[in-house]
């Protein structure tokens, strides 16, 4: 057989060059030109709960960057529909800010610190909020379907490939990974860097995991362009998102006044605009600390993983030097009461949580003074009513402007 000319071969290896050549423009000029126009069609975004700002790293990335937006990272209360809800109650910065929600049913705080350590030194001196449902600590590991479905390999890769990371962090996030095998299996190259940052070896293995990298970074270059394009494709309406949902009922004054909205609060549990807990859920069940020992056990689990992942959170957020509000969706107390568990053994819970928090600094809020109220929460402590809503959202208006209430601030914070 003829071999092929040196003419023939000449071409191949400009084509080859010259699709090299337009990769690299795309790699440097695609992420720059799609974050401007990102920027101006954001507003339009926030108001979508989407996996294109779950699954990636864009649009978080430029909520983040913008100083009129307030992250805020959650499960499913984010998208249950209730009145006075996070994202539509700041639709319109009635105080100045937005809010950027990100998170659906089935986020826990590992999937939280996934989604953080994706986002690097974007997250400097950032404010952001993290808001935590009790259910996941009373069991004992994150549901494999859980996961897998928030599970986001782009932002994995991210993890892996950035270089400014904290080793330790990434070695945390890469052992709990590779928990959860089913997600990594028809990812070759980033499986074996996560492998490699769980557990280090040298020699061969280690050279086999550099040329690894080199082809992890190819596949996380050509995720990130698919990012941007989606969202490109999302702020023109070509495809996506859908529609932005239906505006929930929104308490509001003229002028506005915190004073005056919060007066009003109660009627946002009730009908029409929410539905309160059968009173036959407050009847007394069980005699006070009957239940105290069981309710602690099933929150005091050390093998819990959720406590772990939790501080991997906090850990996250401390080295990239984040500043987070903590809130904790409180636990209906009043239902609590009545099967038998005592006010001590209910702040087991709170205590355990703001005892970590106050290591590094950062603030927790569980609004302890609706302890007794039994509209604030519903599902008995799953989800906030419109009621509750309101109160989270002053919580966030006067975080954002620095008006922390004193007794929310941590005695450790800087």
């Amino acid at each position: 057989m003829p071999s092929a000319s040196p003419t023939h071969n000449h071409h191949h290896v400009n084509a080859a060059l010259l699709a090299m050549t337009i990769v690299a423009v795309m790699v440097m000029a695609v992420p720059q030109a799609l974050s401007a126009l990102g920027r101006r069609g954001l507003d339009k975004l926030l108001l979508v709960h989407s996996s294109q700002k779950d699954m990636g790293t864009l649009l978080q990335r430029l909520a983040f960057e913008n100083p009129k937006i307030l992250p805020v990272y959650g499960s499913s209360e984010l998208t249950r529909p209730e009145p006075n809800r996070v994202d539509q109650f700041f639709a319109n910065a009635p105080t100045g800010f937005k809010v950027c929600p990100v998170g659906a049913a089935g986020n826990t705080t590992l999937m939280m610190a996934q989604k953080l350590a994706a986002q690097g030194s974007t997250l400097n001196d950032r404010k952001l909020v993290m808001m935590l449902s009790c259910s996941w600590f009373r069991r004992e590991a994150i549901p494999a379907d859980n996961y897998k479905g928030g599970f986001s390999i782009a932002q994995a890769m991210k993890i892996m490939l950035d270089g400014e990371l904290d080793p330790d962090i990434r070695r945390r996030l890469a052992e709990r990974m590779l928990d959860y095998p089913e997600t990594l299996k028809d990812q070759p190259a980033l499986a074996a860097c996560v492998r490699q940052a769980a557990r280090p070896a040298g020699g061969f293995a280690a050279w086999l995991i550099a040329s690894q990298r080199s082809m992890l970074y190819f596949q996380h270059t050509s995720l990130a362009i698919e990012d941007d394009l989606g969202t490109l494709m999302s702020i023109g309406g070509i495809g996506g998102t859908g529609e932005v949902e239906p505006v929930l009922k929104i308490a509001t004054s003229d002028p506005f006044s915190w004073d005056q909205i919060l007066a009003d609060a109660e009627k946002y549990a009730h009908p029409p605009y929410g539905k309160p807990a059968d009173p036959k859920d407050y009847v007394r069940k069980s005699a006070p600390g009957t239940r105290d020992r069981s309710f602690i056990d099933g929150f005091g689990h050390d093998s819990y993983k959720e406590w772990s992942d939790f501080e991997l959170l906090l850990d996250t957020l401390k080295c990239l030097h984040a500043k987070p509000l903590i809130i904790a969706i409180p636990l209906d107390g009043p239902y609590e009461d009545a099967a038998g568990t005592t006010h001590e053994a209910l702040y087991y819970y709170y205590n355990r949580l703001e005892k970590l928090c106050a290591a590094r600094g950062f603030p927790l809020q569980h609004f302890p003074d609706h302890d007794k109220d039994k509209v604030f929460v519903i599902d008995h402590g799953a989800h906030l009513t419109g009621k509750g809503w309101l109160y989270v959202n002053h919580l966030l208006d006067d975080f954002y402007h620095d008006r922390l209430p004193s007794k929310v601030k941590s005695t450790n914070n800087p």
